[in-house]
């Protein structure tokens, strides 16, 4: 069993430091008093009547001893004796005494100093998972205190969102697995009430599971995809006019289904990254502007570089954005229109999968309208 450690509280540690700085000043002045005193104490070192007058008043106005009348050289030397034993001793008493009532006084006023970081953590620490509202109100210590009752505020507004972005996540995965199990199960239920299900109903019903079941794994991958995003290297020297090249052969199909015409003008334009991820996130982007394009529309995409920053800068003319949907879109799950995106296919983590891509490799990734109809992308990134 592991032994369980000791704590030393703030003030009490506070208390100590401040002691033994306390007992290293005491010392040092008791050295220099005891040694000053020592080479400047008169000494009796032959007697005769005028000296051991003048020592004999010495000593009875300054030190107290009553000396009787014509003292001989050795009652005076004990007398002298006996006054310097008292010097010390007095001295040591009242260096020790000096000292408790220092460790005493530094432990009261460490605690009325420490007061004010006792009431910030009790503020602290009425703080609930249950409640990640509320913050530290009506604190004033007027010291680095407030500055650091700020920073707390400003860490719980940043964990109350990403809290809320976690749970509104998982909302959001939950729903969307759920819903394309509810439609096959629905189907499957359909089907095995029918005590003679024609083939025809048999090949419905598979291929509703069987799309259904597309677009879990879909949405796992995804998912998967937002797992990953932190954990890849990236090392690798990427042109990013080769690699949008080979994204739209791969989007071929989808481009002639609709008869769109993507043209790619590029300048030469080498980044630092993770070629997988970075073609993920590029291939998102021209998936949608296929997917919510209009027939016989176009894809314009434009790479360039400058000032050390490679811009990418993709084009359509499809049915775009609305200004309110336009803050959002690079949220989990958000889609402006939930039943055309389930028509269409998607869970909305698309483009917040690029945002965390294109964040990774040092860029950033924005929306702007295309007028009169359609949406622009564009995406910035450092140039190695």
């Amino acid at each position: 069993m592991k032994a369980k450690k000791y704590k030393i509280s703030l003030r009490m540690r506070v208390t100590l430091i401040s002691v033994s700085v306390l007992t290293i000043v005491c010392v040092l002045l008791s050295f220099l008093l005891l040694y000053s005193a020592q080479l400047t104490i008169i000494r009796p070192t032959s007697v005769n009547s005028q000296d051991t007058t003048r020592k004999t008043n010495i000593i009875d106005e300054y030190i107290g001893i009553p000396i009787p009348a014509d003292p001989s050289e050795k009652e005076l030397y004990e007398f002298v004796q006996i006054a310097i034993d008292s010097f010390y001793k007095y001295s040591v008493i009242g260096i020790i005494a000096m000292w408790l009532c220092g460790i005493v006084l530094t432990y009261i006023v460490t605690g009325i100093s420490l007061k004010p970081v006792t009431e910030l953590k009790n503020k602290i620490a009425s703080t609930t998972p249950k409640d990640l509202s509320k913050r530290i109100e009506g604190f004033s210590a007027g010291d680095e205190l407030d500055s650091l009752a700020e920073s707390f505020n400003e860490l719980f507004d940043r964990i109350e969102s990403a809290f809320n972005r976690e749970k509104s996540f998982s909302a959001g995965a939950a729903h969307e697995l759920k819903t394309p199990l509810t439609v096959i199960k629905t189907n499957l239920d359909v089907l095995n009430m029918s005590e003679e299900a024609s083939i025809n109903e048999y090949n419905e019903t598979l291929a509703i599971v069987q799309k259904q079941t597309v677009r879990m794994i879909k949405l796992v991958d995804d998912l998967f995809a937002m797992y990953v995003l932190n954990d890849y290297e990236i090392v690798e020297k990427v042109s990013i006019g080769d690699l949008l090249n080979d994204i739209s052969l791969d989007l071929a199909l989808g481009i002639s289904e609709k008869n769109i015409t993507i043209q790619i003008n590029e300048t030469p334009c080498f980044i630092k990254a993770n070629a997988v991820m970075l073609r993920h996130a590029f291939s998102n982007i021209l998936q949608n502007a296929i997917k919510y394009n209009i027939e016989n529309g176009s894809i314009d995409v434009y790479v360039n570089s400058k000032d050390n920053i490679c811009k990418i800068v993709v084009a359509d003319t499809g049915i775009g954005i609305s200004e309110m949907a336009a803050a959002h879109i690079f949220e989990p799950f958000y889609r402006e229109d939930k039943s055309r995106s389930r028509k269409i296919g998607g869970a909305g983590l698309g483009l917040s999968i690029v945002k965390n891509i294109v964040e990774e490799h040092g860029g950033t990734v924005f929306y702007r309208p295309n007028y009169p109809n359609g949406s622009i992308f564009i995406v910035e990134l450092p140039i190695i």
